[in-house]
């Protein structure tokens, strides 16, 4: 797998420069100058996937995605089997509502770089929305598997194993969740909705004390309260 710094490999210094002052342009909104800043790059390192990328992303950014999926096909055409441009490429086409494309680009992305893991979390929840639950299921256990500590993909595995009637092992993931945030109110509302296996008094306690907390962002404290009023 590349990591961040070996993707830049074989470009000048004052390429690398201005991708780099180009991502920050672009981290802090300033996206005339970001899209500048990766166009000299692009030109001045035309047989580089790298530029290109950045460029696609400033793209997206500005709900482009046509024009992020040309730039990062041209990537694709000088690094076939790099699993980021797929990945990328997959967010563009899914932007652009080309789905059934996107999904092909995240299976290609994980075929080619099994730990992508954001790979498998997108190939995950879009399989899900396309009501293929049982390969959503599978995609999201690998993103899981690869980052335990994320919330995001432990609650859509939750949700996805609800649909396919797998309440003993939904409840595993929303308590998993929770034992890594304790006032995830996405984990509680996954609880609350499985009227067959109720909450228990247990659960009532720390809802309470979680609920007492001054850093509880507001959709958290929605849901923990709904959870609440099931227990």
């Amino acid at each position: 797998m590349n990591t961040a710094d070996s993707r830049l490999d074989g470009l000048p210094s004052h390429v690398i420069a201005w991708l780099q002052a180009g991502a920050r342009a672009l981290r802090d909104g300033r996206r005339a100058q970001a899209v500048s800043l990766l166009q000299q790059a692009c030109a001045a390192a035309p047989e580089h996937p790298e530029p290109l990328r950045y460029l696609a992303l400033a793209m997206l950014q500005g709900r482009d995605p046509q024009a992020a999926r040309q730039l990062l096909e041209q990537a694709l055409r000088l690094a076939p089997e790099d699993a980021l441009l797929h990945s990328d490429l997959g967010a563009a086409l899914a932007a652009a509502d080309q789905i059934d494309a996107a999904l092909d680009a995240w299976r290609h992305a994980v075929r080619y770089d099994p730990q992508l893991a954001q790979a498998w979390f997108n190939l995950g929840r879009n399989l899900q929305l396309q009501g293929e639950t049982t390969a959503a299921i599978d995609a999201l256990h690998q993103a899981c598997a690869l980052l335990p500590q994320a919330l995001p993909p432990r609650i859509l595995l939750g949700d996805a194993l609800v649909h396919a009637g797998r309440f003993h092992d939904a409840i595993a993931q929303y308590r998993a969740a929770l034992a890594v945030h304790p006032a995830c109110g996405d984990a509680w509302r996954g609880l609350s909705n499985i009227k067959t296996l109720p909450l228990t008094d247990a659960d009532a306690a720390l809802l309470r004390a979680q609920l007492a907390r001054p850093d509880l962002a507001e959709p958290d404290r929605i849901a923990m309260l709904y959870a609440l009023a099931a227990c």
